[in-house]
């Protein structure tokens, strides 16, 4: 894994059984001072684990596929998730589906992973929850003024089922 995204996924504190699969491709650049290049196409998948990501996110199953190369100017990555399930806390997320993309200086989900194509919206992350759907956008700068964007929002959601599966005694 290059150095810039190793630094980028090692305080995700990702755990739990990880299977991989896919292709990776190495070449020797034209100047051997240059480190070596790759290309990817990768699928990641939990059963089972956890990513501590600034919040703690448990029995998470599924994953994420991610295609990508390294370049003069470090690496990108663009993915789509497709995580069965994951629990926040005890809500639990169904469904999570949507566009990713890393590089040394953000990790994006949603609208802002994908680039404008004027055939088409960007997508959000979606994800079932308490019977209703979840649509968000996530944006972390990974820079020295590290900071995170997130706007979300919730249709359709059973607020009785909220009451009586999270709140019974109250």
């Amino acid at each position: 894994m290059p150095r810039a995204m190793a630094s980028a996924v090692a305080p995700l504190e990702l755990g739990g059984p990880l299977v991989i699969g896919g292709a990776v491709e190495f070449r020797r650049p034209g100047d051997p001072q240059l480190p070596l290049a790759a290309n990817w196409d990768l699928s990641f998948d939990l059963e089972n684990g956890r990513l501590r990501a600034g919040v703690p996110l448990d029995n998470i199953h599924g994953g994420v596929r991610l295609v990508g190369a390294t370049t003069d100017k470090g690496f990108y990555s663009r993915g789509e998730l497709a995580i069965d399930s994951l629990m926040y806390q005890d809500y639990q997320f169904t469904q999570i589906r949507g566009p990713v993309w890393l590089d040394p200086r953000r990790v994006s989900l949603g609208v802002w992973a994908e680039r404008a194509e004027p055939q088409r919206q960007p997508r959000r992350i979606e994800a079932q929850l308490l019977g209703g759907t979840v649509a968000a956008d996530f944006h972390v700068n990974l820079d020295e003024e590290k900071f995170f964007t997130l706007q979300a929002e919730m249709q359709g959601a059973d607020l009785s089922r909220f009451a009586r599966d999270l709140l019974p005694q109250q």
